[in-house]
């Protein structure tokens, strides 16, 4: 298991636990839900939940202006107070690689789904259906004016 986006490269998994982790809800009440976590020696953050945990606890994030973050559990009425926290004092271990490698996999997955859309448009005709403006337009508020369109329109509105 490749550990270097939270070490430094030569740390090594040293077990793994259940442990229970806390939170205090908006209203006050406390809530208690335990997490699997692999035991890892000089991680730049004190405990790291994963995919894993968020969608085993269904969990979402909302975001007010007014009323700030809050995570939320699923369809349950349980909300938590989300807070900013700072960086340890060995974030600096990070390796600046790290953030480069997680921008090519982020390529990677979205030249995927382009051609995942691009097979599901030829697949369906979904290009033959799809009437596009010739240009672009600004219209301004209460505005109407002709726009000139590419696509098939005669096929959908006579058939």
């Amino acid at each position: 298991m490749c550990l270097w986006q939270l070490t430094d490269k030569d740390s090594q998994l040293k077990g793994f636990v259940r442990i229970p982790i806390y939170m205090t809800m908006v209203e006050g009440d406390i809530l208690e839900i335990e997490a699997k976590a692999y035991v890892v020696p000089d991680m730049t953050v004190p405990i790291l939940l994963g995919e894993d945990y968020q969608q085993s606890y269904e969990l979402g994030v909302t975001c007010n202006r007014e009323e700030g973050t809050h995570i939320f559990f699923g369809q349950h009425k349980h909300q938590i107070r989300a807070v900013p926290v700072k960086r340890t004092k060995d974030f600096g271990r990070l390796r600046q690689s790290v953030y480069l490698v997680g921008q090519y996999i982020q390529h990677q997955f979205h030249q995927r789904n382009k051609g995942k859309k691009h097979h599901h448009k030829v697949k369906f005709g979904i290009d033959e259906k799809t009437v596009r403006a010739a240009a672009d337009y600004l219209l301004k508020p209460h505005e109407s004016k002709p726009i000139k369109v590419k696509g098939q329109l005669e096929k959908i509105v006579n058939g």
